[in-house]
């Protein structure tokens, strides 16, 4: 079946390019504009493209090529889930572009630049990441407006996430909610990080010890950090990854010293 092109929306600057269908291998030859629903699509090149506008809407698209693309706006999935699979992102400019409730599996995410990128409802199976990520979001469950499911098409409760690698990236102020699974991945280490399992026990017993301190400016340091990891969605988690600099400006390197002791210890 030969992809079907239709143009939409004549009052914008430029028209839209609408694509559907099966689409053949090689350079993608679309312009700027581009919505591509239903597409199938194996082996297409998108890699070095400026899109003013990108959207994808229930389409697969296996080892197709999307690295050192840069989006103004768009969006990879309105409702319908689309996925991706052993495709390239690669030194992308996914800012203003919304992931949506995509599905990626196998996909390369290597030497990004990104600052706070959410794909809260997206799913990733054996990603790879590198680069620096500051303000990364990822959420166990869909989020809005994907939580409904008049909104998300197939509905699920849970986004799939496992076997990815973030061992070569650099993870600045990262924010895991909702439940997701940590320890099925692999993450960055050395003294910069703190992972951490049982979380939220080690919270409730570090509760116990800060309410004793004496120093009133290092208690109330050290329960800001605890009740921020007990609200919107962070109560969810079972296991954390911190990088203890991020909060050196909120919590003094005397109080996390004290409460990340308590924190690591272990439990009965």
């Amino acid at each position: 079946m030969e992809p079907v092109v239709r143009v939409v929306g004549k009052r914008r600057p430029l028209p839209i390019e609408r694509f559907s269908g099966r689409m053949p291998a090689g350079k993608f030859r679309g312009g700027p504009f581009v919505d591509l629903h239903g597409v199938f699509a194996e082996g297409l090149d998108f890699s070095g493209r400026h899109f003013e506008h990108l959207s994808t809407d229930g389409s697969t698209f296996i080892d197709c090529d999307f690295s050192r693309c840069r989006f103004e706006t768009g969006y990879l999935d309105n409702s319908r889930q689309s996925v991706f699979r052993r495709c390239r992102f690669d030194r992308s400019n996914l800012k203003k572009l919304l992931p949506g409730p995509g599905r990626f599996e196998d996909c390369s995410f290597e030497e990004m630049k990104l600052t706070d990128w959410w794909p809260d409802s997206a799913e990733f199976i054996g990603c790879r990441f590198s680069g620096r990520f500051v303000g990364l979001y990822l959420a166990g469950t869909p989020q809005f407006p994907n939580d409904t499911p008049d909104r998300l098409i197939p509905w699920r409760t849970r986004n799939e996430f496992h076997d990815n690698d973030f061992s070569r990236a650099e993870l600045v102020f990262p924010d895991f909610r909702y439940g997701v699974p940590l320890s099925s991945s692999s993450w960055p280490t050395g003294p910069e990080y703190v992972f951490l399992d049982r979380w939220q026990e080690r919270l409730v017993r570090a509760i116990a010890e800060v309410a004793t301190w004496s120093d009133t400016a290092d208690r109330e340091a050290a329960l800001w950090f605890i009740r921020l990891h007990r609200v919107d969605g962070r109560e969810e988690q079972a296991e954390i990854l911190l990088r203890p600099s991020d909060f050196v400006s909120s919590l003094p390197d005397r109080v996390w010293a004290r409460l990340v002791a308590r924190l690591q210890a272990p439990i009965d």
